[in-house]
């Protein structure tokens, strides 16, 4: 048995199919999609997970080490700038945003590199470069370690760029949902978690800090984080109790980063899905192949669906 793939309109969906709980600082809160399940996802309580079966990489860089990345899908390769020095900026990390998109714009600023000094963040240091109207960082240093881009990252766009200290952590992260990358500074120590939809692991991770000032992770299927419409759900669940969404502290020991599970919610938990399914056969997009959820669901099962 097939099913068939169809286009939809979520917005004949009633948003109360989703159940939601109160949250602590939104890890998507930039993220505007109503109609997406990772987005309503993020208007969920901060709770977590254990890590056991998540990508956390081992290799932590000292001050001395270079992490390579670039997750930006515009990018320089050059930013010397040996005939002008550097313009040396403080600035918080709440108005960061708004001050790169000011300058960004500003043709005196074309081609000009910037020290930027993140006052509330331990006065972490980001080296920038102003290039075709759009601020791409070429190194971060902070807490006595600093991390190079051979290609500088794109700083602002459809994505979140973030910065922030929390419980003695400076993070700086690129996520578009929940993948990117984070890097993690500390006294004496650094680390890095980079998620992707084409690594094999199966769920992502990003920090973020919550609204008493501590540092706080998030875990997510990755399958779900992915999913971009409301009904897709039903096209990739292959259980109404498998792992969906989980929230912890996070800590430095031993000089690495460690997750400490808090709540941990399963798909039922988080998804009406006989609601949804429901919803799905009464519109124009039903499949009178299949008369219950649990018969779509097994037949997915044996699809084994994409992730």
């Amino acid at each position: 048995m097939k099913h068939t793939i169809l286009i939809i309109s979520v917005l004949a969906i009633s948003l109360s199919i989703i159940s939601s709980c109160d949250m602590v600082n939104k890890p998507h809160e930039t993220l505007d999609t109503a109609q997406s399940l990772t987005a309503l996802e993020a208007s969920s309580d901060h709770d977590t997970a254990s890590g056991t079966d998540t990508y956390i990489p081992e290799t932590y860089f000292t001050e001395t080490d270079a992490a390579e990345t670039d997750t930006s899908e515009t990018y320089i390769t050059d930013t010397k700038t040996e005939e002008e020095p550097l313009i040396e900026v403080d600035v918080a990390a709440s108005e960061l945003g708004e001050y790169i998109n000011d300058i960004s714009e500003d043709d005196a600023y074309q081609g000009k590199s910037l020290k930027l000094r993140i006052t509330d963040a331990d006065r972490a240091v980001l080296t920038a470069i102003i290039h075709d109207n759009t601020a791409f960082c070429s190194d971060i240093v902070a807490k006595g370690s600093s991390v190079h881009f051979e290609n500088p990252i794109q700083m602002y766009g459809n994505f979140e760029f973030a910065v922030f200290e929390a419980d003695g952590v400076v993070v700086i992260s690129k996520l578009y949902y929940n993948f990117g990358d984070t890097f993690a500074f500390w006294e004496g120590g650094t680390g890095e978690i980079h998620t992707s939809y084409d690594q094999k692991e199966d769920t992502t991770t990003s920090l973020y800090r919550d609204d008493d000032g501590h540092l706080k992770y998030f875990r997510m299927a990755k399958k779900f984080d992915a999913n971009q419409f409301v009904y897709g759900v039903l096209y990739i669940c292959t259980g109404r109790d498998e792992f969906y969404s989980e929230y912890g502290s996070a800590e430095v020991i031993n000089n690495k980063l460690k997750f400490n599970a808090e709540k941990t919610y399963t798909l039922s938990e988080k998804v009406d899905l006989d609601a949804l399914f429901d919803s799905w056969r009464r519109s124009e997009c039903k499949d009178r192949n299949y008369e219950t959820l649990d018969e779509w669901i097994e037949a997915n099962k044996s699809m084994e669906p994409k992730q």
